[in-house]
């Protein structure tokens, strides 16, 4: 594949480049076994080879797209994680430096092309996508020095890349006829002057980067990632166990089961033998699961939390005390963006660092009676993979992942197509599923052996808690049903500890 790319870099239309590269990253990226000096390997050097002939520096077709150029990070990082003997001599795999594109034209509003040049813009592109790569600027302050030269350098490159009316014009208005119902979603068929404005845009972006001045709104991290994952992550399979009845079939007290439900919790759930046909013991390490039947629902939250010995009693303790476990007294994993599944579980760019007193870090977790206590400090098995494409090739949603520092302690590699993981071995590790009506949610398993070696001397904690609900007509909800809410009663909760010899104490 890599051949037939590169025999197609130099096409005239950086949409189709930067696409070929990104589809090049994907096909590499499910390479994640070791290859010394094998095929891949081999393949994977002579394509770095034409990525640099290309794109980096004293390369033949610079360019400052800047999607394009992370497709090409991507696989530079890559090679250096996996398959470093594939990276190019005399080339910093992670610290690329791209060939110097030439100064980008402007054009003035007073330009004759200029009023035609804007229409292919669509509703709010000036402010919302322009304007957002402009650090400092205000919502909606059009007359920002630094927008103005950004907007003249879009609209310059839409004239250059081709669009004219004229030839465009009578297509365009049927696109957006066909697709106006796609309001909000994407349209089957996008406009080409919506095409062009884009490529415009992410080239303005490159130079932005190129001069220190990376957009980074809402204070998010500057990396500008695609709107597909080349990687073609498939969402995961449905929860192969039993899942637990947790809202009754049967006509009972719904004012006794609110308060008092049972609301079980079988080992198969905590402690699965097998999943997917790899035996040995599993752990339900985080997740969510909500079961809605006949007007009742009951949710919870699965947390699993590595403790020192000395602070299992007192956290034990401290859980049992709250009224309320909500309100991130289990704080919520840390959220890994602006990462694709294809650079899972590789990339550094799914570590976390934690610090209390830097506010572009995460905090450290902890158990706490309010805000002012230090409290109990644990570690974590995973985060939460937050990619939000709305491609179709996206996941959908979020879900929770082994973290990094789990990965790499193991080697592990991804499952091709999923968001699970592996030994080197190919014996699955990590285990992603979901759940389907009348239950909703996610739930990741990781294997207990491995688990148990990362927790080392830390016990094994784990946490689930949720509530019980029933259907009522909020506008006039019976008074136990307030009271219930109120004085948390409809809360339900387990915890146990896990002891390497497989036994198992629960409250």
């Amino acid at each position: 594949m890599f051949d037939l790319v590169a025999r197609m870099l130099d096409v005239d239309d950086p949409y189709i480049t930067e696409r070929l590269v990104g589809a090049a990253f994907g096909a590499a990226s499910v390479h994640q076994m070791p290859d010394p000096d094998g095929p891949f390997e081999h393949s994977l050097q002579a394509w770095l080879d034409q990525l640099r002939g290309h794109f980096l520096d004293g390369g033949t077709t610079p360019t400052s797209h800047e999607q394009l150029r992370e497709y090409v990070r991507a696989a530079y990082e890559f090679a250096a994680n996996l398959h470093p003997a594939a990276v190019p001599d005399g080339v910093d795999p992670l610290a690329l430096t791209f060939a110097t594109t030439a100064p980008a034209p402007e054009m003035d509003d007073d330009d004759p092309h200029a009023e035609e040049c804007a229409r292919t813009f669509g509703m709010d592109f000036e402010n919302y996508v322009i304007g957002a790569a402009i650090n400092g600027r205000d919502n909606y302050q059009f007359d920002h020095p630094a927008y103005r030269k950004a907007r003249a350098e879009v609209m310059a490159r839409i004239w250059e890349l081709g669009w004219r009316e004229a030839d465009f014009g009578t297509v365009e208005e049927a696109i957006v006829m066909r697709t106006g119902r796609y309001s909000g979603m994407r349209a089957p068929v996008e406009r080409y002057g919506k095409k062009y404005g884009w490529i415009a845009y992410h080239e303005m972006v490159g130079r932005l980067v190129d001069a220190g001045r990376a957009p980074a709104p809402f204070g998010g991290s500057p990396r500008q990632m695609p709107d597909i994952d080349p990687s073609f992550p498939t969402v995961p399979p449905v929860a192969p166990m039993p899942l637990p009845e947790w809202a009754p079939k049967e006509r009972t007290d719904s004012r006794s089961w609110l308060t008092s439900g049972m609301v079980e919790l079988p080992e198969a759930l905590w402690s699965p033998q097998e999943i997917h046909q790899v035996e040995g013991g599993w752990l339900l390490a985080e997740g969510y699961l909500e079961h809605r039947l006949a007007g009742r629902t009951v949710f919870g939250f699965f947390r699993t939390l590595l403790l020192d010995g000395a602070d299992v009693e007192p956290a034990r303790q401290l859980i049992s005390e709250q009224s309320y476990l909500g309100n991130e007294f289990f704080p919520s994993l840390p959220t890994i963006r602006d990462v694709l599944a294809a650079e899972m579980p590789w990339s550094p760019r799914l570590a976390v660092r934690f610090d209390d007193d830097d506010p572009s870090a995460v905090p450290h977790r902890a158990l706490r009676r309010d805000w002012q206590d230090d409290g109990i400090r644990f570690g974590q098995l995973a985060v939460e993979f937050g990619w939000e494409s709305t491609s179709e090739t996206g996941l959908g949603g979020a879900y929770d992942v082994p973290s990094y520092e789990f990965a790499d302690q193991f080697k592990l590699r991804q499952l091709l197509g999923t968001v699970d993981l592996v030994s080197l071995d190919g014996r699955r590790a990590a285990a992603v599923v979901r759940a389907v009506k009348p239950w909703r949610g996610h739930m990741l398993f990781l294997r207990r052996d491995l688990v148990e070696c990362f927790a080392g001397n830390r016990t094994i904690m784990q946490v689930a808690w949720g509530e019980r609900e029933v259907a009522v007509d909020w506008h006039a909800a019976p008074a136990w049903v307030r009271d219930a809410q109120r004085s948390h009663a409809n809360l339900w909760r387990h915890v146990r500890t896990l002891e390497t010899n497989q036994r198992s104490s629960e409250t």
